[in-house]
């Protein structure tokens, strides 16, 4: 399976010597959880794997070209697929996406640090996802950085 995506960081431009291109969904899996949590442990990058292959499904559906940028689309470093447990972890999850009630769970959202208190899709966006409720999260104690939607 290929996701097509529009480069706007010089990083990925330099890295992969164009604006736009073709790559294999479990390389930009990879490059994707790289990104976003680093080479953390392997189970932690694999719910990772999971919701960044989720949230890909409609590009790949619809034959759309994803972007590099997270405020449009999630975080990707091409220079960072290699790292070993994101590389794994897209592997080890290769085709497994989110389902609710028998639909793709879009969206699969995910946070930087929720502050101890997951936040719902309706509390930060209007309009409910079953999936995304409000609970609290004793793991992820901290300064809540980015929306606090998801797993964090």
């Amino acid at each position: 399976m290929f996701l097509g995506l529009t480069l706007k960081k010089t990083s990925n431009i330099n890295y992969h010597g164009a604006t736009e291109v073709v790559l294999e969904l479990e390389d930009y899996i990879a490059g994707c959880v790289a990104q976003e949590i680093g080479d953390a442990h392997l189970e932690a990058c694999k719910a990772q794997a999971i919701a960044a292959r989720t949230n890909c499904q409609p590009y790949i559906l619809n034959n759309k070209m994803a972007s590099d940028q997270s405020s449009t689309f999630q975080a990707y470093e091409g220079s960072k697929a290699k790292y070993p447990n994101p590389n794994k972890a897209a592997q080890e999850t290769k085709s497994m996406v989110l389902i609710y009630n028998g639909k793709i769970a879009l969206p699969a959202s995910f946070s930087a640090n929720n502050g101890g208190k997951m936040t719902s899709s309706a509390e930060r966006w209007g309009g409910t996802r079953n999936w995304l409720i409000s609970k609290e999260d004793p793991y992820d104690v901290g300064q809540k950085t980015g929306h606090g939607v998801g797993m964090s």
